[in-house]
């Protein structure tokens, strides 16, 4: 398993679930056609530190590649959580935003 990097940001897309929608057709001749539409997209995922959407500061944010998928670690005041994410389910370009040895934490 690899280490765990320190960085001050992620960001990256996730291939969102979606069932889609049952579009129903009625015909001409009186009998119904109908069409499965799936629409799936891809949401962003930000994490980064300091005062975060969820009103809890991030005090501490590491992330981690392996075989299963990529991982991130985040500390806060009140919890400690890993979110973990499938390589099936990203989409795109993985940005990390390492802390520089100069910067102070935003807290």
């Amino acid at each position: 398993m690899r280490h765990w990097n320190k960085v001050k940001a992620v960001s990256f897309k996730v291939q969102e679930k979606d069932n889609g929608d049952c579009l129903t057709f009625r015909k001409s001749d009186g009998s119904y056609d109908y069409i499965w539409k799936r629409h799936p997209g891809h949401k962003k995922h930000d994490f980064e530190l300091g005062l975060g959407p969820c009103g809890e500061t991030v005090r501490e944010l590491y992330y981690r590649e392996d075989a299963q998928g990529f991982q991130v670690y985040q500390v806060t005041e009140r919890s400690r959580k890993n979110f973990v994410y499938p390589w099936s389910e990203l989409h795109g370009r993985i940005t990390v935003t390492y802390l520089l040895q100069t910067e102070t934490l935003p807290l």
